[in-house]
Formats: C-alpha cells, sequence, structure tokens
C-alpha cells in the first residue's frame, strides 16, 4: 500500500467522492512535485482492488510513458507497457501506453478494454488524438481522471468541455513552507527583452522564429558569464530557444571549462539516460535541451534553472519552472536565472495562483489579476547611462554588435529580484496578512535585532512601519526570519544608507 502524504489523501477523497456522486470525468490539479502520479497510482489501486477495474494511463512521449510505469511498478502495481518494442505482460492490472501507439493500434487491433483512463499532462488533452480516445472509453461508461499543474491550453483556453470537475491540491507556497517543494527561489532577471515579429501560434511563440530572433539579440545577458557570476558550482538545467542555440551554450560552457552536454528530441535514449545519471552524480553541471525536459522529467537534485526560451505563454513557462522547484537531500534554495523575460512576463513561479476550470480564456484573466506587478529591473546604457528598454538605446541610439556565432546579446548583468519588485496587487489593493504572517514577521524582526546587538523597540517600530499599527499582543519571540522579511529588511537598510550618504553629500 502506498504511503501518501496528509494532503495527498485528502485530495484522493476528494477525487473518490466526485466519481461517487456520477461525475464522470475529473482534472486533479496539483503543482509539480506535489505527487499527481502518486495520487493517480492509489486511486488506481483503489479502483482495482475493490472494483477489479483495469486501467488504461495515457502519456505523450516515450519518456514519460516508461516513467510512469516506473513509479505505477513502485506503488505495488503490474504494468503493461503498450508500445512497440514492449512485451505483453498478460499478468498487468494497469496499461501503460502513448497517444501515438493507441491511435496506431486502434486502426488494427481496437483500443484495449479499461474502466478507468488516467490522462498524464492533461493540458495537452484537447488535441484530436487524445479527445478520440477520451471520448470513446467515455461512451463506455469508463471514469476519467485528468492529472495536471497548469489546468489550461496553451492558448489559454480552459479544459471545461473535456472535465466536468476540477480538485485542487495545495497551493506552491505552502507547499514549499510545509517542506514539499524547495524553501526558497532565488531569481536573478534583466530587463524585459523585445520578440516583436514573432508569431504566436496555438497561445505560444513560433519555434522557428523564436530560435532565430534568440539567435539576434532577444537574450538578457550572456549565459555562461552570468552563470560563472552568480550560479557556478550549482547543477544546472538550462532550456533553449532551439536545437541550434541549446548546442551553442554547450559549446560556450565547456569553452569555460565546465562540464556540460546538449539534449533534444533525436538523442538516443541510452545516451540520455547516461547524460541523466552523470547530472544526478555531479559528473555533468549543466544538462542543455531542446523543447525535451519541459514537462514530467524529474530532476529533483537541479538547483538552478538557466531560461533562455522566451515564452507567451504561462502554462509552458510554470511547466518549466517546476524542473527547478522539487525538494532534495540539501537543496535549501533554487536560483532561477532569467535571460529571457518570463519572470516579468508571468510572475514569480510560487504565486498563490487561484486556478479555476473553465471553457474559455476567463483563467487567463483571472490569473491576469493575481499576477504581480511588473517592475522592470533597471539597467543602463555603457555609452550615456540611460535607462534601457530594448538593445537600443532610446536616448543615444547605441546599438550593440554581434558577439557570438549563434546570438548576440546584451552585455548586461543579470540582478537579484527582490519580492516586492513583483508585489502581488490585485485590484490595486495591499496584500492582507493574517494573525499567524504578522506574528512571524515580528518574531523576525525581533531576531534581526538581537542579532546586531539593537533593542526590541527597533523590531516595534519596524512593524508600526509595516503594518501601519504596532504590535500590541503579540508574542516577543525571535525566530529566524523569512526570505520575505530578510529582503524587506535588506531594502529598507539600502535606502536607509543612500538617505545618509545623500544627505552627506548636500551638508
Amino acid at each position: 500500500m502506498l504511503n501518501l502524504w496528509p494532503f495527498q489523501i485528502e485530495a484522493n477523497r476528494e477525487l473518490w467522492r466526485e466519481y461517487q456522486r456520477g461525475t464522470d470525468s475529473v482534472l486533479l490539479q496539483m503543482a509539480t512535485g506535489g505527487g499527481k502520479t502518486m495520487c493517480a497510482s492509489h486511486m488506481i489501486q483503489m479502483r482495482h482492488q475493490h472494483l477489479r477495474e483495469k486501467t488504461l494511463f495515457l502519456a505523450h512521449r516515450r519518456e514519460l510513458v516508461h516513467q510512469s510505469a516506473r513509479k505505477l511498478e513502485q506503488a505495488g502495481m503490474n504494468p503493461e507497457i503498450i508500445m512497440a518494442g514492449c512485451a505483453p505482460n498478460p499478468w498487468a492490472n494497469v496499461m501503460v501506453g502513448s497517444v501515438q501507439t493507441l491511435l496506431a493500434r486502434r486502426s488494427w487491433n481496437g483500443l484495449p478494454e479499461a474502466k478507468f483512463l488516467v490522462v498524464d499532462e492533461a493540458h495537452i488533452s484537447m488535441a484530436k488524438g487524445y479527445l478520440s480516445i477520451i471520448k470513446h472509453y467515455l461512451e463506455r461508461g469508463a471514469k476519467l481522471l485528468g492529472l495536471t499543474a497548469t489546468p489550461m491550453r496553451q492558448d489559454g483556453k480552459g479544459l471545461a468541455s473535456v472535465y466536468r470537475k476540477m480538485v485542487c491540491g495545495p497551493s506552491v507556497p505552502w507547499l514549499m513552507e510545509q517542506g514539499y517543494l524547495v524553501p526558497r527561489i532565488e531569481y536573478r532577471v534583466g530587463i524585459a527583452p523585445d520578440v516583436k515579429g514573432v508569431k504566436i501560434v496555438g497561445g505560444e511563440y513560433n519555434q522557428a522564429q523564436l530560435e532565430a530572433a534568440s539567435d539576434q539579440g532577444i537574450l538578457i545577458g550572456d549565459i555562461v558569464e552570468n552563470w560563472l557570476a552568480h550560479s557556478k558550482g550549482m547543477r544546472t538545467l538550462c532550456f533553449a530557444a532551439g536545437v541550434k542555440h541549446s548546442i551553442h551554450i554547450v559549446k560556450r560552457f565547456r569553452e569555460a571549462g565546465i562540464s556540460a552536454e546538449h539534449v533534444d528530441g533525436d538523442t538516443p535514449k541510452d545516451e540520455r539516460e547516461r547524460i541523466y545519471e552523470r547530472s544526478e552524480s555531479g559528473e555533468v553541471m549543466v544538462v542543455s535541451n531542446a523543447q525535451v525536459y519541459i514537462e514530467g522529467t524529474d530532476f529533483p537534485w537541479m538547483e538552478c534553472l538557466i531560461d533562455a526560451q522566451k515564452n507567451a505563454g504561462l502554462v509552458r513557462y510554470l511547466q518549466k519552472g517546476g524542473r527547478l522547484m522539487r525538494a532534495h537531500p540539501g537543496k535549501e534554495f533554487a536560483r532561477y536565472m532569467d535571460h529571457a523575460g518570463n519572470v516579468h512576463r508571468h510572475g514569480r513561479l510560487e504565486l498563490a495562483r487561484e486556478w479555476m476550470l473553465t471553457e474559455g480564456k476567463e483563467q487567463v484573466e483571472s490569473l491576469e489579476a493575481q499576477r504581480k506587478q511588473k517592475d522592470k529591473v533597471q539597467v543602463q546604457c555603457p555609452v550615456c547611462g540611460f535607462l534601457l528598454t530594448s538593445a537600443i538605446c532610446s536616448h543615444c541610439g547605441h546599438r550593440w554588435k554581434t558577439e557570438g556565432e549563434a546570438r548576440d546579446v546584451i552585455p548586461a548583468t543579470l540582478v537579484e529580484m527582490t519580492w516586492d519588485e513583483l508585489e502581488h496587487k490585485t485590484n490595486k489593493t495591499k496584500r492582507e496578512y493574517t494573525t499567524e504572517e504578522k506574528q512571524a514577521w515580528y518574531s523576525g524582526l525581533l531576531w534581526l535585532a538581537r542579532e546586531r546587538g539593537n533593542k526590541d523597540g527597533l523590531a516595534w517600530h519596524q512593524f508600526r512601519e509595516k503594518f501601519g499599527h504596532y504590535p500590541a499582543g503579540y508574542a516577543k519571540t525571535p525566530k529566524p526570519p523569512s526570505f520575505e522579511v530578510e529582503s524587506w529588511d535588506r531594502r529598507r537598510r539600502i535606502r536607509w544608507a543612500k538617505a545618509k550618504k545623500k544627505e552627506k553629500a548636500s551638508a
């Protein structure tokens, strides 16, 4: 029997209730790293033991099929892989197959019998092939379970035309606070790049045009130089704009003496596995890929993510970021290095997004209202000092010349993005803090004051500065501050130091 976390047990209870109510298709939304496959495995077990149902588990790539089969096997199931080159298993109680294989099989041998259909990465289940398989099983009385961290298509439309109900797992901030995901994420960002002229197809940038644009100046800051400055020694996953771009990135890392490997859709399976193993062991420091590791594959040991692929849609951005957020022994934080302006466009990965099950684009509008304000980090022109908004200075006209064989970059250094630079401002109102959160702030401020040899009164006044009232009634118990408290305190001290310097200069 599987040992589920408490929030997974509660999610499965709600799934079971929905099926008992007669709902034929339910969507499970849970953050990457929250254990969607574990929940599905437990549900498959329960339906097999209590209802004697056979399950078909659908994935859309060969790697995901094998990965899902391994997880089901670890959960005590006996899976059969339905894919070319895989032998039948007459004792199987669950089948795992790719959509492409099942569609091909349907034309000559029909689809296998199953009373429970599980669709992995359900945000792509609106594709024609998926819909035909889903329709086949629903018409024959099967129950459907979709799994996704992002319940919307690339074009922003919802999934309500397929799924009748949605069960949501805990928010990303809660999972981070409770230790189920990496405790915190640090960001290194530049100015938002320009992708004028790159078409959007199906809610995402045209890949050929995006790679061409990346070769001609879309990226902000040199990837290798910034990695050496900010993240040297951290095992890293890099998302490139295309195959040529990824190969070039790997070449640059190797020239700098850093072990790096490239993976794309044509990389042989055994070579991918060797790279994966060498990355886990630390023998390979950087793995760069083009459209391979966006979904499904787990790299819990990855401490840094280099994002050099701009995304028009939120789904792909969050799916990529999910590769970074898994917890791992010794992984105290993760670093997201944004060379493509995705954080400015979509907000921090750990925003508490409120998901809805919609048919149209209402979800996009809702998330846009929730998203934090896009305050651009300011980068100066090296010629005239004017603040930049593109690769060409609007003040002096300075334009950078091509510097690399695969792409040009704005010669900028990525800088740290603090919490308030993308503060949540829904309807332009301030965030409301709970009593528990305010207590945590007061405890953190007390801890900082005492650590620096200051009196407790400093924390008393700082609390009033933050919340507009004194912490009367709150416990006077110092505790190590959260990342948010530390960031606020650091910005406050920087402002004070600058004011003093200005005052001294004018005296």
